[in-house]
């Protein structure tokens, strides 16, 4: 099941793209919706969640500035806007997927496919560097593993 928080300052927008994602509740679930994206922020620092819906234009703070927030994301990120504009920018930001106000319902299970796939891509990197990690430690390697573009880089310490 993928995890996912909406953030949008209108909340029409918020209702629809909820009411969308609940077309497909056996595969998505919405954890939270923000109308904010500090309060989104502050629910982040305490929660995981597999996926980010996030508008662009907001008063506080921009879906761009939110991004920058997080340095390392462990989540995907989904761009929701009225304006086509803002879609090379969220390929520049390295976002999964964009979508434009209103979007249907064939985007969505498109979206939704992404999410599953870049969830299953993190989990498999998260696995192989468990299981690398703990069997250098078995072995008496002191290595540290550095994750780059999705290849495994083992480095000594004192390489560093």
């Amino acid at each position: 099941m993928i995890s996912t928080i909406l953030i949008d300052d209108e909340p029409d927008a918020l209702e629809c793209l909820k009411w969308e994602l609940e077309n497909f509740k056996e595969e998505i679930h919405v954890a939270a919706t923000f109308n904010t994206a500090l309060e989104a922020i502050s629910f982040l620092e305490k929660n995981t969640v597999d996926a980010v819906f996030l508008d662009v234009e907001m008063p506080e703070m921009s879906g761009f500035e939110f991004l920058e927030k997080f340095a390392k994301r462990n989540f995907a990120v989904i761009i929701t806007t009225a304006y086509q504009d803002y879609a090379l920018p969220a390929i520049k930001k390295q976002c999964l997927d964009f979508l434009q106000k209103p979007a249907d319902s064939q985007a969505v299970k498109e979206c939704i496919e992404k999410i599953k796939n870049f969830k299953n891509e993190h989990f498999l990197i998260d696995y192989f560097e468990d299981k690398l990690y703990k069997k250098n430690e078995k072995e008496g390697n002191k290595k540290i593993i550095i994750n780059t573009d999705g290849k495994l880089m083992f480095l000594q310490p004192e390489e560093i």
